[in-house]
């Protein structure tokens, strides 16, 4: 692949340093003077470790792509306008080969398509609804805003539920510094002094030899086998339908699953059917959104149910489980008054609400319950140890 890394100077006279893609040297040239900068030396180079495209390139590529269409910018030259602009070497690589494409006469969903590695599925079917109807700029700019809003969720959600798993690891850490590093230095002392230790001494001191013996070290590295073999066999259609049906039936956590499936499918529903897209082929879209089997095999029976002429309200009514009442309700409502997908992103931002509520509920209920055992664990510590310490200065005083 034609990479190249090099080092220029801008008109401030700063050096720039970085790696891009580019078709020849002339054009690797090219691309840095339109960013004001001049090439001093350059040299071929590969990628090692820029393997992918994150989420908030691809909203930047459609959001400034829209805008550009919008401003009455041809889609070549757009293009071309965009491969100079980012400096991501892969995401230029991809927008230089959808020139070419483009140049050549091929649609740009097709062009799309030939990257599907980097767009899904209803990126490329949205861009075709939207070309077909005249009307791209408006899909990609839709198309950003869900893509934008998805991230954001998502960043949200991974903060919310980093909480308590960074507490659990807090408690797991003083543990294992308690036990391996702390217990062990008093043991020696205590062994010396050949008092008898308090009950809570010797079992502390036990624990302390278990978790540095060997067998702590095999239950460990069983623990770590285990973990990679269910993974694998998550991997299997059977594993992972079977975790997916036993995260649903946990509680609370079950909960959060569920609604974040509904969340899944509404989101990618609403935008699908908002920019156009036909009823089925934007239920078929809304499946693969989902991350939970389970969920996905009940979004398949209500795409059969519309398939046969039901309405999509009819076809959730059989899948309340999954979907709930004021969800079926709004859908009524949006088939009737001809904003199905306007009344489907309502309802989504109504249980993205849902679902923050709940889980700040889960984290104020689990970080207490591990601050507790914390503290019991250090006053644990504070017994076991000093307790023995002064029965034992107050032996050798006397």
């Amino acid at each position: 692949m034609p990479y190249f890394k090099w080092r220029g100077v801008d008109l401030a006279g700063t050096t720039k340093r970085g790696k891009l893609f580019a078709p020849s040297l002339q054009a690797l040239d090219t691309i840095l003077l339109k960013r004001q900068i001049a090439l001093l030396a350059s040299k071929p180079t590969r990628l090692w470790f820029t393997r992918s495209i994150s989420q908030s390139l691809k909203i930047q590529f459609f959001q400034e792509l829209s805008l550009l269409l919008e401003s009455g910018i041809l889609l070549p030259d757009a293009l071309r306008i965009l491969a100079c602009q980012f400096s991501n070497p892969l995401l230029q690589e991809v927008i230089q080969k959808m020139t070419d494409d483009v140049v050549h006469g091929v649609a740009f969903h097709d062009t799309l398509q030939k990257h599907s590695h980097v767009f899904q599925d209803y990126m490329i079917q949205i861009a075709r609804t939207g070309q077909e109807s005249g009307n791209l700029a408006h899909s990609l700019s839709t198309l950003a805003d869900h893509l934008s809003s998805l991230h954001a969720y998502r960043k949200t959600m991974r903060s919310a539920a980093l909480g308590p798993p960074i507490t659990v690891v807090f408690f797991i850490a003083i543990a294992v510094i308690v036990f391996t590093a702390v217990m062990p230095t008093f043991a020696s002392i205590f062994s010396s002094s050949g008092q008898d230790l308090p009950q809570l001494t010797q079992r502390m001191l036990a624990v302390s030899d278990w978790m540095r013996s060997w067998y702590a070290l095999f239950v460990v590295s069983a623990l770590i086998a285990s973990i990679f073999v269910l993974r694998y066999y998550k991997r299997a259609p059977a594993g992972k339908l079977f975790f997916d049906s036993t995260v649903l039936a946990l509680p609370l956590l079950g909960t959060v699953a569920r609604y974040n499936g509904l969340i899944q499918f509404l989101s990618s529903l609403s935008l699908s059917v908002s920019c156009g897209v036909p009823l089925l082929e934007a239920l078929s879209f809304a499946k693969k959104a989902l991350n939970n089997s389970v969920l996905a095999q009940q979004v398949e029976m209500i795409e059969q149910d519309v398939r046969t002429g039901a309405s999509l309200s009819e076809a959730m009514l059989a899948h309340t489980s999954f979907i709930g009442q004021d969800v079926i309700l709004m859908t009524t409502v949006g088939e009737e008054s001809g904003k199905l997908g306007k009344m489907l992103g309502r309802a989504c931002v109504v249980y993205r609400h849902k679902v923050s509520t709940l889980l700040s509920r889960i984290a104020t209920l689990i970080q207490p319950t591990l601050m507790i055992f914390i503290g019991l664990l250090v006053a644990m510590l504070i017994f076991s140890i000093y307790v023995p310490l002064f029965n034992l200065s107050h032996t050798v005083s006397v």
